[in-house]
């Protein structure tokens, strides 16, 4: 169906003064086309709005402005080189403290080989004077078992002198004689006036 009013197109081109076959012919074109192609007044509503967002000569003129601000190639080149030397000095750094780390632990380390060595050599001496401590226990054992069976000994010896004094004593005590207390003075005198 076609939106345009051909007759009402003919009528209006003839009476503008066009020749009948020229007016005949441009209603048949028009007719003919396509007119689904064309823009309506929705359509032309809606450019208008799309176009009012684009920017403006001050818009761009802004963003040149901006532009001519930004960094450069030769600008980026120079950044480029600064960040590369940056980051070759921190790696620089960075080895320099392994190296300084890796020393210290290699330091540590023998720090804790000779401790440890000391220690093996300080327990080896505890354990020897241990042995040493333990010889020595055994040997005083000894002469302690020795005195004490010597000691006993003497005792018994004692006991059994000291039955045979007693009986003597008891025999003399019996007889009641001068010549008893006499022995008995002496006795006395021989086993104990040394011991006042």
């Amino acid at each position: 169906m076609p939106l345009i009013d051909t007759l009402t197109l003919k009528t209006g081109l003839l009476e503008g003064g066009m020749p009948e076959p020229q007016a005949a012919a441009i209603v048949r074109a028009l007719a003919d086309a396509d007119v689904g192609q064309l823009a309506t007044k929705s359509d032309l509503a809606e450019l208008r709005a799309e176009v009012g967002q684009m920017a403006t000569k001050s818009d761009l003129a802004e963003l040149r402005a901006e532009v001519g601000q930004m960094a450069t190639k030769s600008d980026l080149a120079d950044l480029r080189a600064e960040v590369r030397t940056e980051i070759a000095d921190v790696r620089t750094k960075i080895e320099a403290v392994r190296t300084d780390v890796r020393a210290g632990i290699a330091n540590v380390r023998t720090e804790v080989e000779t401790i440890r060595a000391d220690m093996r050599t300080e327990i080896a001496n505890v354990r020897t004077e241990i042995a040493d401590v333990r010889t020595e226990v055994a040997a005083v054992r000894t002469d302690v078992r020795a005195e004490v069976a010597d000691v006993r000994t003497e005792v018994e010896a004692l006991r059994g002198d000291f039955k045979a004094l007693n009986g003597k004593v008891n025999l003399l005590l019996a007889l009641n004689t001068p010549l008893v207390l006499a022995v008995l003075a002496l006795l006395w005198r021989t086993f104990f006036a040394g011991t006042n």
